[in-house]
């Protein structure tokens, strides 16, 4: 072996150092991107557990205005069948009034308490709308008035 031998195969090794070092820092580089790659997925992670959680609670309460709806319409559909007598309505078999102001405005079925005597003839109040009813005297139900 020459000395020209000794020379190249010095340069060989450090050459073969440097090619190392720089696959070691590409390498270095790539694990450094994975890692931040990783952090960004699991960021991205825990936004979409997030929303899912949130989309999940809006589910629940679109579900319950839902069934709220379902049960008022339920409740429409199963209001009493009122027949009206002049100044009033009754049910069937019931021989309490219904306020006239509060089915005919807003189909709520409110019964009215006992009138009071007056001058006019018997007064009926709604304690739900406030609306007075003045059932006359006289017999004829057509001449009743509201207040």
């Amino acid at each position: 072996m020459g000395i020209f031998d000794g020379i190249e195969k010095l340069i060989n090794e450090h050459g073969s150092a440097q090619i190392l070092g720089e696959r070691l820092l590409l390498a270095s580089d790539q694990n450094a991107a994975q890692e931040r790659r990783i952090s960004e997925l699991e960021r991205q992670l825990k936004e979409s557990e997030a929303e899912r959680t949130a989309l999940r609670n809006q589910l629940q309460r679109s579900q319950s205005e839902h069934q709220q709806a379902a049960q008022h319409i339920q409740s429409i559909h199963s209001l009493p069948q009122l027949q009206f007598v002049a100044p009033f309505y009754f049910a069937d078999g019931d021989a309490v009034p219904f306020c006239p102001t509060c089915w005919e405005d807003m189909k709520k079925p409110i019964h009215l308490p006992p009138p009071f005597k007056s001058m006019a003839g018997s007064v009926y109040k709604c304690h739900k709308c406030g609306k007075s009813i003045v059932h006359p005297r006289r017999e004829s139900s057509s001449d009743c008035m509201t207040a």
